[in-house]
């Protein structure tokens, strides 16, 4: 009687730890859907980009709706460096006073400014959620590194390098994106969600 009485005490225990480890997993589950899910949003910045020859950086403002994009990008006294604005259709470039459209965001800025910007055709990159399956997290499941294929077809290696809690989310502050010789550094100082 004793021996059965233990046995049913260890399987409640055992019932009590597994379901406790299944509540955690679910939780970090689902702060990252719930994000997922989160289709309108800001963020405030700055963006340093680094190649071989050429160094350039600028403050950033991105914002996102179900409709369109927008990113702006202006020079730390304020003057506009670009603003582009991507539509699932179309994207709209203003640079140096003229207006360019296009289909592809990257491409149209790229092919404008000579600035390749990758992670325009995904902006959930941005939140930490890359939309790769190749990517290394840490125990709460936040992404640290990831490789990102561009629509050009070439890869970018990212890591996230600091996360903080913002609205119950774990949001990315410092990312950079590596590819060949050139290296682009975000540096986050405000989200709203």
């Amino acid at each position: 009687m004793q021996l059965r009485m233990i046995f049913v005490i260890f399987l409640v225990f055992l019932s009590g730890c597994a379901s406790q480890y299944f509540d955690n997993a679910t939780v970090k589950e689902n702060w990252q859907r719930q994000l997922l899910q989160q289709d309108t949003w800001q963020v405030q910045g700055k963006l340093a980009i680094i190649q071989p020859k050429k160094r350039q950086s600028a403050n950033l403002f991105w914002s996102t709706t179900p409709l369109k994009d927008n990113l702006n990008l202006t020079s730390f006294v304020g003057t506009s460096v670009l603003a582009l604005e991507k539509t699932q259709n179309q994207a709209t470039l203003e640079l140096d006073g003229e207006t360019h459209t296009g289909k592809n965001a990257q491409q149209l800025v790229y092919w404008l400014t000579g600035m390749n910007l990758p992670f325009l055709d995904d902006p959930n990159w941005l939140k930490g959620l890359p939309n790769t399956t190749h990517y290394l997290a840490d125990e709460l499941n936040r992404v640290n590194q990831a490789t990102l294929t561009d629509s050009k077809g070439e890869q970018w290696q990212i890591s996230y390098n600091d996360y903080k809690k913002h609205g119950g989310y774990w949001l990315p502050y410092s990312i950079s994106l590596t590819h060949s010789s050139v290296k682009l550094k975000l540096k986050v100082y405000s989200w709203q969600i």
